[in-house]
């Protein structure tokens, strides 16, 4: 776990992907590089990553508005026209948590700052 922590101040932005083909028996899927600023640190998540994340945040934070996460059609997951409009409703539903005063929680800079997805899952997994 990264030692920062989010102040609230923070601008993240989806600075990239990679679509990644684990193997035949596996579906494609994109992965997303999040950079946070002022911090200056990039993680990749998956989309499956921010669906656990709102989860969670539904799960511990029953009364907060959770921002919605809008979602493209699978189908098209990995097309082009879809990745670039699923960046910017990623990065709007990133900022949105931030903003939120409430939402400052623990998973949110587990999420945003643990740069081993592996260990993001176990974490996740221990809530």
């Amino acid at each position: 776990m990264n030692k920062s922590r989010l102040t609230g101040n923070e601008d993240v932005l989806i600075s990239g992907h990679e679509i990644v083909n684990p193997n035949v028996f596996v579906p494609k899927y994109v992965l997303f590089y999040i950079t946070v600023n002022p911090q200056n640190i990039e993680v990749k998540r998956r989309l499956k990553d921010f669906e656990s994340l709102r989860s969670l945040l539904k799960k511990f934070f029953p009364t907060s508005q959770i921002p919605h996460l809008e979602r493209c059609s699978r189908l098209s997951e990995t097309e082009p026209a879809t990745i670039k409009k699923q960046t910017l409703f990623l990065e709007s539903f990133l900022n949105d948590l931030i903003m939120k005063t409430g939402m400052k929680s623990k998973l949110v800079e587990e999420f945003l700052l643990c740069k081993d997805l592996d260990i993001l899952k176990k974490l996740f997994k221990e809530y």
